[in-house]
């Protein structure tokens, strides 16, 4: 899209909050990266759906000046309602996506480590066609969760685990919640390294990493709250779409 743009002599935005990733991203491709970066310089405007400082998606995006396109992106914040509702901390939530693979990936990890717990705990498998509702242990695996019940789970949980992935990352931090994160591919595996170093996030690769980080998130629950409500206050003060909206007006 944004080729053709620069073919047809159009303006364009660009909306991302991947650019140059530099964690764990492969060497093969590179020369696809700097390929399709030649397009991305040749945007009026680069919007991206974060926080100017203490970006979450940071190793997502890469060295901006050498780059060469820092003058032209502009943070926004999260596309996300930010507001804070106060609610009680009823369990721990697990949010299981992507594909088949990956998914069941996950909950091979999560289940078993979550069912032993005395803790109540809530997975949700990401499969919409599975309406299914299993109680292993002291775990209530939904096959599906809609997006009022999904937000509710999040809402209500005292720790959230999750992959890593952009737009979860900031509805995390919207519930301030601690989270647990297992990335599965380099753009989540960036975002839960940021998450780390704010002190918000434990990234895990195993389910024994998994159980050993749910305990230490239980043991210093205030210290990583205080964390990420920091960062979900100075989130809250963006209006993403709203900012977004005016940037794409000010090109036409």
């Amino acid at each position: 899209a944004l080729r053709l743009a620069q073919r047809w002599r159009l303006p364009s935005v660009y909306i991302t909050n991947v650019i140059r990733p530099s964690y764990r991203f492969s060497p093969l491709l590179l020369p696809g990266e700097r390929f399709t970066e030649r397009y991305v310089k040749g945007c009026e405007k680069i919007i991206v759906p974060d926080i100017p400082e203490k970006t979450i998606c940071e190793y997502n995006l890469g060295n901006l000046d050498a780059v060469g396109i820092k003058e032209k992106v502009e943070f926004v914040g999260s596309f996300l309602d930010m507001t804070y509702e106060r609610s009680s901390e009823k369990h721990i939530f697990a949010s299981i996506s992507g594909p088949l693979g990956t998914r069941a990936k996950l909950a091979r990890m999560t289940i078993p480590a979550l069912a032993r717990l005395e803790s109540k705990s809530i997975v949700g498998l990401g499969e919409p066609n599975n309406r299914s509702v299993k109680k292993i242990g002291n775990c209530e695996v939904h096959g599906w969760l809609d997006t009022e019940k999904r937000n509710k789970c999040m809402k209500e949980a005292k720790i959230i685990i999750f992959s890593g992935g952009h737009g979860t990352c900031f509805e995390v931090i919207k519930h301030r919640k601690p989270s647990v994160c297992i990335p599965t591919q380099p753009e989540q595996m960036g975002n839960a390294r940021k998450l780390q170093e704010l002190k918000c996030s434990i990234v895990v690769e195993n389910e024994n990493q998994l159980k050993s980080a749910i305990s230490e998130i239980e043991e210093k629950r205030e210290f990583y709250r205080d964390n990420v409500k920091k960062i979900s206050e100075y989130s809250g003060r963006f209006k993403g779409l709203d900012r977004a909206v005016d940037v794409i007006e000010g090109i036409l």
